[in-house]
């Protein structure tokens, strides 16, 4: 038997976000910019902007707190209702007013929400069924000049716990699980995606590494996955599946200090032209 994910069951509440983003803010060892770090005040001021997948809005705050800026129009949107809430009641102090729509990244294009100068779609991309139509869909949303910056992981985040949790589902429960290459848009391909919709895509990585530095803390953040959830839809015992990788993180954290977990990522920024080059360039 197979491990098949539901993402969107992670996704219904803010609680799993919440911990994986609170461990990362603690934990994570890098020097690199990510996401809303390549963009200054001037990128939002007075602009239209869009952010697909807005989670729970911690970037967002984060930046209109760091910059001041004041988008003419902010959009938030989210699939999950729950996300999208949360993420409204943390921009509304920065911002006089503030859009939602409780959709995903494929319903936006038959929603006539307009056009916008920036679109942001941070760790998004790899949920959707086809990342490469969601980018046209996107660049259709752009006004002339507009920018899209996109966010994703490598195709091993995760690695070191997702091989401890796959070798625990075969060989305590003879499950297969998951393998890392279950993502449709990561740092291996996503260049090549975003390149067919745009002529020109900046491209950012990010080295990073998760030192989660207890037991305590690493096993919140293995509970929080959506790999432990799939595995408890499945009808394996929880108690017994974090008890034996529990046991293996131990061993780790007791042998290095920390245990460790890939969170390398890629930042991708394109323009869609303006239609006076189009017209010039043809």
């Amino acid at each position: 038997m197979t491990i098949d994910h539901s993402w969107s069951d992670n996704y219904k509440t803010t609680e799993f976000l919440n911990v994986r983003l609170d461990l990362v803010r603690q934990c994570v060892v890098s020097g690199d910019a990510f996401g809303l770090e390549y963009l200054d005040r001037e990128d939002m001021d007075g602009k239209t902007v869009l952010n697909v997948g807005c989670g729970t809005g911690i970037h967002d705050q984060e930046f209109l707190t760091r910059t001041g800026a004041r988008p003419k129009r902010y959009v938030l949107t989210d699939k999950s209702p729950a996300m999208v809430d949360e993420a409204v009641e943390r921009v509304r102090p920065c911002l006089a007013s503030v859009e939602r729509h409780a959709i995903s990244v494929d319903e936006l294009s038959a929603q006539k929400v307009g056009r916008f100068d920036l679109i942001v779609c941070m760790h998004v991309l790899y949920h959707a069924p086809n990342p490469a139509q969601s980018i046209r869909s996107l660049a259709r949303l752009l006004a002339d000049g507009g920018r899209l910056l996109v966010t994703t992981v490598s195709h091993d985040n995760n690695r070191e716990l997702l091989t401890l949790h796959n070798t625990t589902l075969r060989e305590r429960f003879g499950l297969e699980g998951s393998p890392p290459t279950c993502w449709r848009f990561d740092t291996a391909n996503a260049m090549d995606v975003m390149g067919g919709a745009f002529h020109e895509v900046a491209c950012h990585y990010k080295a990073a590494d998760l030192r989660l530095p207890t037991v305590v803390d690493a096993m919140a953040y293995y509970r929080s996955l959506v790999y432990f959830k799939d595995a408890l839809e499945c009808g394996v015992s929880g108690e017994l599946l974090a008890k034996q990788i529990e046991d293996d993180v131990a061993d780790v954290v007791a042998r290095r200090g920390y245990f460790s977990c890939n969170k390398n990522s890629v930042t991708l920024i394109a323009s869609k032209p303006r239609a006076s080059h189009l017209s010039s360039s043809g």
